[in-house]
């Protein structure tokens, strides 16, 4: 997995202007927010971080992971293609499947009940899989034990 690439994020190191420009046409900034001041104020740090660590992320190759991982994404993202959310399944033991969405790489804003209801019924599925206590005991730890069962902590989506 390569990662976003950076030609098509925001840059954090522009100014205020441009950097909220680049974040408006991916769909990541309201025009409430980018026409409120003290909202931007508030908003662009967070974005800057986020984008930062997008920029600053490098792929090592490791082992699948032992968690069962769904992959969201939205048709039309330019930053995290479907054809490339595909390839999440080489990384996982337990590949649930790829779930796309009408829109960009901000897909969530339109779509949050739809949202809501694939992953719940993912963790759903998830949680009513054999395994060990813990996983059927709401008290019980939250974590991968030792056998690499999956138990709510460790369950992984992704949506870039």
């Amino acid at each position: 997995m390569r990662g976003a690439a950076a030609a098509l994020t925001p840059d954090p190191a522009d100014p205020d202007d441009r950097f909220a420009a680049t974040l408006r046409s991916l769909g990541g900034l309201p025009p409430e927010m980018a026409d409120d001041p003290d909202a931007l104020a508030l908003t662009l740090p967070v974005a800057r971080a986020d984008f930062t660590l997008c920029r600053s992320y490098v792929y090592r190759a490791e082992p699948p992971l032992p968690v069962p991982v769904t992959v969201f994404g939205g048709t039309a993202d330019a930053v995290a293609p479907p054809g490339e959310l595909a390839e999440w399944r080489a990384h996982t033991r337990d590949f649930l499947g790829l779930r796309l969405f009408e829109g960009g790489h901000f897909f969530p804003r339109e779509h949050l009940p739809e949202l809501t209801a694939a992953l719940t019924a993912d963790l759903a599925r998830v949680l009513g899989r054999p395994g060990p206590a813990s996983l059927r005991d709401p008290v019980g730890a939250a974590s991968a034990g030792a056998s690499g069962d999956v138990t709510p902590a460790a369950f992984a989506t992704s949506v870039p």
